[in-house]
């Protein structure tokens, strides 16, 4: 897919999945204000960071094309000679 589509159609397909992890977020909101203040804190901190690595694949598609991380080019080790 060319880029001139493929980055526009990444950035609303983040857009769109923030959006409803936030609606997800929202609507479990009130299960969080029954806990505890600790818990709520902790709950929060959990899910405020935990789209980050589950939008990883998108961003990196939106970028390179690819879902997952290029490998590494295999190279043969050098040998260290002592003369």
């Amino acid at each position: 897919m060319p880029d001139v589509i493929r980055k526009p159609l990444g950035a609303i397909l983040i857009i769109l999945s923030l959006v409803a992890y936030a609606a997800l977020v929202g609507w479990a909101s009130g299960w969080i204000a029954r806990q505890g203040v600790m818990a709520q804190g902790l709950l929060y901190l959990v899910l405020g960071l935990a789209w980050v690595p589950a939008l990883m694949p998108l961003t990196r598609w939106t970028e390179t094309g690819r879902f997952t991380k290029a490998r590494a080019p295999v190279t043969p080790a050098r040998k260290e000679t002592n003369q």
